[in-house]
């Protein structure tokens, strides 16, 4: 678990550093990756509230909360497609 915490926060930073060198600052290269964490994080909890009536819901463990930290949206997009589409 730990080690899955420490390559997100090495992930973000990299993402930061990218970001960074094409040109961004830093304070906008941060609040790009930090945005991203933030409606990651809400859209699960979005996505988890609205279970009640979609009986839909999305797991929060370390792989949904990765791909929706990083990618934000998208990543929580995937996640639910991955959901839909490949029945575990």
């Amino acid at each position: 678990m730990w080690q899955l915490v420490i390559f997100l926060a090495a992930l973000g930073l990299v993402i930061t550093l990218v970001l960074v060198m094409c040109g961004k600052g830093w304070f906008s290269a941060i609040a790009v990756v930090l945005s991203n964490y933030v409606l990651g994080l809400g859209s699960l909890w979005l996505i988890n509230y609205a279970a009640q009536w979609t009986s839909f819901t999305l797991p929060v463990n370390s792989a949904t909360l990765g791909a929706a930290g990083i990618l934000g949206l998208p990543g929580t997009l995937l996640c639910g497609g991955i959901k839909l589409f490949i029945p575990i």
